[in-house]
């Protein structure tokens, strides 16, 4: 999808093609085609994965390499141009009766993508642990 420059004159009755103009430009802001206005913190990447790192859904990431226990490489298909944000999410089941808290660090690989390890802590341990996770990154 292309973006095209548009303008309506105050009052002016919107014809189908106009409206189809403007829905491509959403589009096109949307996909970050070439030429759209880029929005500053907008998602610009996400991928739901499972335990040994296989892709389950995603957008702008091509590879996940599950690395170790705990951890995943995670590759962008179209690297980031400068600082980027990451959440990363669980979703896997823990039994209720668990009392580890848990938590992940990220470590940036560059603009090409990143690391992250996911980590349970408990009264008397701090390990690494297998997930279904979710991670999602903009652009900052």
């Amino acid at each position: 999808m292309t973006w095209t420059s548009l303008s309506f004159s105050s009052g002016a009755i919107l014809t189908a093609s106009q409206t189809n103009a403007m829905q491509n430009n959403f589009t096109a802001v949307a996909s970050q085609s070439a030429g759209a206005p880029v929005l500053a913190s907008i998602n610009r990447a996400w991928v739901v994965f499972s335990l040994n790192g296989h892709i389950m859904n995603s957008e702008n990431v091509s590879s996940i390499n599950h690395a170790q226990l705990g951890e995943y490489q995670i590759s962008w298909a179209t690297s980031f141009t400068a600082s980027y944000g990451v959440t990363f999410g669980d979703v896997t089941p823990a039994n209720a009766s668990d009392p580890s808290v848990r938590g992940f660090r990220a470590f940036p690989n560059a603009a090409s993508g990143v690391t992250v390890t996911y980590i349970a802590f408990n009264p008397s341990a701090v390990a690494k642990e297998d997930i279904n996770g979710t991670v999602a990154a903009w652009q900052v």
